[in-house]
């Protein structure tokens, strides 16, 4: 989606993605993401520990099965839902696993920053 970032009379951020605009009006951190959800195709994630240890059961032996914890994989795309993302790599081809299984390996500055909150 495209379009300016705007701030309406209520004061309410409104960024480029609906999702994106739900956690920012409803003033929830984005440090709870891991990984940028909204990664473009090629962005480099990592399965860490620490990830790895944020996932559901599930997850984590989806990540087991496919993954290994210090490897770097190329997203191939992500589909965004209201309370979890799937993100499917290029190197496992038709698999999909939890966006909370993985970190960035390079942050970059997104819309979605702390700075994008109203300041009171």
């Amino acid at each position: 989606m495209s379009g300016e970032n705007k701030v309406n009379k209520a004061g309410n951020y409104h960024p480029g993605h609906p999702f994106e605009s739900f956690l920012l009006n409803l003033k929830i951190s984005p440090l709870f993401i891991a990984m940028n959800i909204f990664a473009h195709p090629g962005h480099k994630v990592i399965v860490t520990e620490k990830s790895f240890s944020y996932s559901m059961e599930n997850d984590q032996k989806q990540v087991e099965k496919h993954l290994e914890i210090g490897k770097t994989y190329t997203v191939q795309r992500t589909e965004v839902f209201s309370f979890h993302t799937n993100v499917w790599l290029e190197e496992v081809p038709g698999q999909k696993f939890n966006s909370v299984c993985f970190d960035d390996v390079v942050k970059y500055k997104s819309k979605f920053s702390r700075s994008n909150l109203k300041k009171k």
